[in-house]
């Protein structure tokens, strides 16, 4: 998944739950209570990282890993959008 799928997925508004490295994640845009749009991404029943864009979430780390090594090697016909 490339950063421009992210940013296109983000601005439909709704969740994306997939499986990297064994792990499974869900990617979700929600309003904060400033009326601005976030971007929380987290593996299931785990810490939770909230970002204000998809550029910061490409950037940030989780676990110990970059996101965007999470996130690249997942083909965008193995995303289940809720």
């Amino acid at each position: 998944m490339t950063k421009e799928q992210v940013r296109k997925w983000m601005y439909t508004g709704r969740e994306l739950e997939f499986e990297s490295g064994g792990k499974q994640y869900s990617l979700s845009p929600f309003a904060g209570e400033d009326g601005k749009m976030w971007i929380s991404f987290c593996e299931f029943y785990q810490d939770t990282l909230d970002v204000p864009d998809v550029d910061a979430l490409w950037d940030s780390s989780y676990q110990g890993k970059k996101v965007s090594e999470i996130l690249e090697p997942i083909p965008e016909d193995q995303i289940d959008d809720r």
